[in-house]
C-alpha cells in the first residue's frame, strides 16, 4: 500500500487518501467463473481485494478444494510469473466455446493437483508456445468435450503426468492428449465403450481401456 501527498484546500480541509494495491496469489471464492475478477480473493475466506485484471506481472490464481470454477468466456491468465494451480478437491472446467488459454509464464503454467475437466470443444486448453502443464500425485484431467480432442497445443507446450496422477477419457472416439508419462501415472478410459480412442501411440505407464473398447480395435 501507500499515500497519496497531503492536500491542502485553503487550510480548511486537509485529507489524506490511501490506496491498496497487491499481487497474488489469488484464490477462488466459490463455484463462479475464473474469467470474473470478482471470483478471486486476495485471502483464502475471500475478504481480500480482487485482482485488478488477469495480466499483471506476479499474479497467481489459485482454484480451492471444494470449488469448481466454470468459464463464461475465454479465460486467459497471463503476465510475467502467473501460474494455475489447481488445488486437490478443486476443479477446473472449460466449457463449450470458452476455453482455458495459456502462456509460458513461469516454470509450471498449470499445476493440478484437483481436476481439469475437460468438457468443451478442441481449444477447451489452450496452450501457448512451451507453456508448461503439470498433472501432480492424485490430479486427474478428465474429457469428456464435445470434440475428439481438448488440446491446442503451441510450439513446446508441454503436459506431464507424474506418479500418481491420472488422464480418464470419459467419452467415446476421444484424442489422448500427447504427453510425458512418468513412472505411476495412468490413462484409461472410464467412459469409451464402443470406439477405438485416437493418440495411444504414446509409452504409458498403467494403461486400463475395458473390454468392450478392445473388441472394437
Amino acid at each position: 500500500s501507500g499515500d497519496y501527498p497531503d492536500y491542502d484546500n485553503n487550510s480548511a480541509n486537509n485529507y489524506k487518501a490511501t490506496f491498496v494495491y497487491t499481487t497474488g496469489p489469488y484464490y477462488s471464492k466459490g463455484s463462479l467463473a475464473p474469467n470474473l475478477t470478482t471470483s478471486w480473493s486476495s485471502s483464502r475466506d475471500g475478504s481480500g481485494i480482487a485482482p485488478p485484471n488477469f495480466t499483471s506481472a506476479g499474479n497467481s490464481f489459485v482454484i480451492q478444494n471444494g470449488h469448481n470454477m466454470t468459464t463464461t468466456a475465454v479465460w486467459s491468465p497471463s503476465g510475467a510469473g502467473c501460474q494455475v494451480v489447481v488445488e486437490s478437491g478443486g476443479t477446473l472446467t472449460p466449457t463449450s466455446s470458452f476455453n482455458v488459454s495459456l502462456t509460458h509464464n513461469t516454470t509450471t503454467d498449470l499445476d493440478v493437483f484437483g481436476t481439469f475437466a475437460a468438457t468443451g470443444g478442441a481449444n477447451g486448453l489452450t496452450l501457448g508456445a512451451n507453456a508448461t502443464v503439470v498433472v501432480e500425485n492424485g490430479g486427474v484431467i478428465s474429457h469428456a468435450g464435445t470434440s475428439s480432442g481438448f488440446v491446442n497445443a503451441g510450439a513446446g507446450s508441454s503436459i506431464t503426468f507424474a506418479n500418481g496422477s491420472k488422464f480418464q477419457m470419459a467419452k467415446n472416439a476421444g484424442t489422448v492428449p500427447t504427453a510425458t508419462w512418468n513412472t505411476g501415472s495412468t490413462c484409461e478410459f472410464p467412459g469409451n465403450t464402443g470406439s477405438t480412442p485416437v493418440g495411444l501411440g504414446q509409452s504409458f505407464y498403467n494403461f486400463h481401456r475395458s473390454e468392450s473398447t478392445r473388441l472394437n480395435s
